[in-house]
């Protein structure tokens, strides 16, 4: 899909929506793998069109790397927040992987 400029049309960085795509995405690839994750799915349980999803992410695996970098940024802030946790090393990374989990 082009527009008059042949500059296919995409979904803002900062949209709203494309947090709520990676969440279900990253839930899905957890559960059923990369092969069985099927786009139609995903797009059902965000509550977005596939056309929406598509703009944001024209392929599994533009989304699949997008919800890595997503799980990696995620890791890295819980990972940052160790230092806060009382206990031997042990413990604190428990507490850490326990609230990540979640």
């Amino acid at each position: 899909m082009h527009t008059q400029h042949g500059v296919a049309p995409s979904i803002p960085l900062d949209d709203p929506r494309r947090e709520v795509i990676i969440r279900h995405a990253r839930q899905s690839f957890l559960v059923q793998g990369y092969a069985a994750t099927r786009m139609e799915s995903i797009a059902r349980e965000a509550a977005v069109s596939t056309a929406t999803l598509y703009l944001c992410y024209p392929s599994k695996a533009e989304l699949f790397s997008a919800v890595m970098t997503a799980a990696s940024v995620d890791l890295s802030q819980h990972l940052s927040l160790m230092k806060e946790y009382s206990g031997s090393a042990r413990m604190r990374l428990s507490k850490m992987m326990g609230d990540y989990a979640l």
